[in-house]
């Protein structure tokens, strides 16, 4: 029976590993877009757009955050990252950790302009280095997207996840998006259809992420969304000279995992 369980966990442990690092390049960091269930790609127009979608890097200006991922480590050994971004320009750095000791740090360098016909591209570099499973990792990979209007008030994105890479053991994937915008009030609505390993002889996996955000007053934003089984949530305080980040996510076999982040700039 003992051998048995050996075997059970032997084979179980690079799966989890793999799990781990699939979710630390692919599920993205930033917090406001976390708390919107991570239906971001057709949103990305802040600084999430470094994790989320280089097409945004278009839209920036200068911020700069810092985040941290799970505040009680619930299901994160350590978990933090931080952002600046310039216009056109951003630079990411991301840690994760987990309790099986699987540990990425992910530096994360995306860019992004407008074209002529008013359709942003951009991508970015990922430059990875940890321990997954017991087995050290350094290598680098690419992700690619474009955003653009459908109408004034209704923009999508597509981006593609991983899709040149070296001595990174993850497959490519995609994300498609739309962002609707009623108005501030009423709020952004959003939509991610996520497709993993479509080159997977398995066969693809599909996930849909939704979101929405609404800004209750100018100093006031709140959050809802789901995604991957979890439900979300957050809000955004604007103080005078900063502006504070949260979100939450739940569901029925994991603990609620809170996250917080700190940004300068608009």
């Amino acid at each position: 029976m003992a051998a048995l369980v050996g075997i059970f966990f032997s084979l179980k442990t690079p799966v989890l590993a793999q799990a781990f690092l699939d979710s630390a390049l692919k599920d993205g960091t930033g917090i406001r877009a976390l708390g919107m269930g991570g239906a971001f790609t057709g949103a990305s127009t802040d600084g999430n757009a470094i994790f989320y979608n280089p097409a945004g890097m278009a839209e920036q200006s200068f911020r700069y955050e810092r985040g941290y991922l799970d505040l009680k480590n619930q299901n994160l050994a350590a978990g933090d990252y931080t952002y600046v971004t310039l216009p056109s320009l951003g630079l990411g750095d991301a840690r994760v950790a987990d309790a099986s000791g699987n540990v990425v740090q992910i530096f994360t360098t995306a860019f992004g302009t407008r074209g002529r016909n008013r359709v942003a591209w951009g991508i970015s570099h990922k430059a990875v280095t940890g321990v997954i499973g017991g087995t050290p990792v350094a290598g680098y990979s690419f992700d690619a997207g474009i955003q653009g209007l459908i109408q004034p008030n209704l923009a999508y994105g597509v981006v593609l996840q991983d899709i040149f890479r070296e001595n990174v053991p993850v497959a490519t994937s995609a994300r498609l998006g739309l962002a609707y915008r009623h108005s501030p009030s009423v709020g952004l609505f959003t939509t991610d259809l996520e497709i993993r390993d479509f080159k997977s002889p398995s066969g693809a996996k599909l996930f849909m992420h939704y979101g929405l955000e609404s800004e209750l007053t100018d100093n006031l934003v709140v959050r809802l969304g789901w995604g991957r089984e979890s439900y979300t949530a957050g809000l955004t305080v604007r103080l005078k000279w900063m502006t504070v980040i949260y979100a939450l996510s739940t569901d029925t076999t994991q603990p609620t995992v809170h996250r917080i982040a700190f940004q300068l700039g608009q």
